[in-house]
């Protein structure tokens, strides 16, 4: 039970503070009002992807930015950024999933439809939570799996070409399970929620 708590901790702590702070403006972005009222789960869905996204553009970021060779911040700095993080991206996130509910709340009354309970915005939060976490554990997965061919090309291929072709395996194979399989699943979720 140890080496799975240290695992899933390694996990937790592997995550990107430009990243997270991504997440939060993804967030953000993703519980801006729509132009018709979205059902709960899809909102979550939605609050979810758009932190995922958000995450991405930041971890880009970053890595663009360590590639350029800025130089770091010292370990007193990142202490305190993360610090302020760890306050302010739980409360901008809850701020951010109330007033979704509220600009949501905005658009049924144009629509003439019933609005939903301030306490929808912990809905909106869990499913968003999990899908928060589902994509960022298939993207690392993808991530894992592209390396993995990589060094399974790498053995008759020049490195360049092996890691190229590893990554090319990877997302054609993402986008046929994602284009038959999972888009059908999809679609027949996106059906039932409407």
């Amino acid at each position: 039970m140890s080496t799975f708590v240290g695992r899933l901790k390694h996990w937790f702590l592997r995550f990107n503070w430009l990243g997270l702070v991504g997440a939060v403006a993804g967030l953000w972005a993703a519980m801006t009002p729509s132009l018709l009222p979205r059902p709960t789960i899809f909102e979550g869905i939605i609050a979810g992807l758009g932190a995922a996204l958000g995450y991405a553009i930041g971890v880009s970021v970053a890595k663009l930015i360590r590639k350029t060779g800025v130089p770091e911040f010292g370990p007193h700095v990142k202490h305190v950024a993360w610090g302020v993080l760890a306050v302010a991206g739980p409360l901008l996130a809850i701020w951010a999933l109330i007033q979704g509910v509220y600009w949501q709340n905005d658009v049924r009354s144009l629509v003439q439809v019933s609005p939903e309970p301030i306490s929808a915005a912990a809905i909106f939060g869990l499913i968003g939570i999990i899908t928060f976490f589902v994509v960022i554990v298939i993207a690392r997965a993808l991530r894992r799996a592209s390396r993995f061919m990589g060094r399974l090309f790498d053995r008759f291929l020049p490195t360049w070409l092996a890691r190229l072709a590893g990554t090319a395996a990877v997302v054609l194979f993402a986008f046929w399970l994602f284009s038959g399989v999972l888009t059908k699943v999809f679609v027949d979720v996106v059906n039932a929620v409407y």
